[in-house]
This record gives structure tokens, sequence and C-alpha cells, in this order.
């Protein structure tokens, strides 16, 4: 059965973001972006991952030697399963992009260190989707509050040449602050496509640093989702 892909961006662009269904960038009305990308209405589906990869005028910097410090009322938790050891630099590596990403997200993209993350090249469609997901929720002048995890992260499949990882994604304890006004609202973390299977696949990069090559979300309404609900 064919999954359903969840993506997401501010609601302007909703529409014609269909066929960029990479992330989960939860956009809602108003002031309420996406967290992971563009959610189009009704959901599409696809049958396949479509890989990402780091926009041409984005500048990555060096990969940071420690996490990222959130904004004090904003959490992001990534929980995996122990891997076997010859995954275990791509699981790693996975939550140090993922925590870097949300980062930038939360700093209004002042911070690029997540690109360092994101394997060159794309075999569908886009090339900058994780940065659009970072100017959404710039443009839509408010940044995220309360809680995004990452749980159940467990390998699929080892090679040389890539890891293949899959867990949950949960942004129902999430919210938004207007950057101006101060104001929360917690409508982002309510939405259907708050929670979300997803699949990963990591590839070797040079310095040994592992890096995302395909990212795909899958909607709890699937049957090929129904783990994560």
């Amino acid at each position: 059965m064919v999954a359903d892909v969840v993506v997401s961006k501010p609601r302007r662009l909703a529409a014609a973001s269909a066929a960029i269904a990479v992330t989960v960038l939860a956009a809602g009305c108003g002031s309420e972006p996406a967290a992971h990308g563009f959610r189009p209405t009704p959901p599409v589906s696809a049958a396949s991952t479509v890989a990402a990869s780091p926009s041409a005028a984005a500048s990555p910097s060096a990969a940071p030697a420690a996490g990222p410090a959130f904004p004090a009322d904003f959490k992001v938790v990534y929980q995996a399963e122990t891997p076997q050891p010859k995954a275990a630099k791509a699981v790693k590596d996975f939550g140090d992009f993922w925590k870097t990403w949300w980062y930038s997200i939360s700093t209004e993209g002042k911070d690029k260190r997540y690109l360092d993350y994101v394997a060159p090249g794309s075999a569908m469609y886009g090339t900058d989707l994780f940065d659009r997901v970072v100017s959404g929720w710039k443009a839509e002048n408010v940044r995220p509050t309360g809680v995004v995890r990452v749980r159940d992260l467990h390998v699929l499949s080892v090679s040389a040449k890539s890891v293949n990882l899959v867990g949950c994604g949960d942004e129902s304890k999430a919210g938004t602050k207007n950057l101006t006004s101060g104001k929360v609202s917690w409508t982002f973390g309510k939405q259907k496509t708050s929670r979300y299977k997803i699949r990963v696949t990591m590839v070797p990069g040079s310095g040994g640093l592992w890096r995302v090559r395909a990212y795909q979300p899958v909607s709890v309404t699937s049957s090929s989702g129904k783990e994560c609900r």
C-alpha cells in the first residue's frame, strides 16, 4: 500500500507544495507554521522516498562540538535504540542533524550547521527542502516552543554505502511563539500530522560524517505509519 507522505509550510504555499513532499514542517493557520515542511490538503501519496540536499545559496559551517543551546521554552528530544556498532555513528549523526535543524528553525535560520549533515545531490524534485522549512518559519515570524521528539528510532539495514533508519516523529506537545508579540499558540501540535513515521537514509561523507541522503515522513493514518500513532 502506498504511504501517505506528510509535508507542510506556511498556509499560502500549501497548495503549491504538494509535489515537494519530503519533510514535515508543521504549518497551520495564521502564525502557525509547519515543523517540517509542507502539509498539503488533502495529503498526497508517494511510492518512494525523495532525497534531500542543501540549497546552493546555503553556506554550511563546521559541525558543532556540542549540542545547540535551544530557547529555554523549547526542547528537542532524540531517543534511539542502541544500534549495532557499524551503524552507531550514522544514528548519532542523524540525531545531531535533527537537533541542529530544529535549532536553525528556532533561531530564524541564523545557524546553518544542519546543512553539514545533508548529502549533496537529489534523486527527485528539490534541492533545498530543509532550507525551505527554516525559511517558512522565519517568514511566519514565529519559532517553536514546547517539545518535539524523535522516539523509537532503530536501524533497518546497514551496508558500507548506507544506513537505513526508521522511527517516530512527535510534535503533539509543540506550539508556536510569535517573535513580535510573544503570543503562544498550541494548535500546531494538535494537527493530524503532528505524529508521523520517518524513514531516513544516511550515507558516508568526508571526515567520517554520515549525512542525510533521503528523509521521508509517513502519515500515521496510513497502514505503514500506524505504529507511530
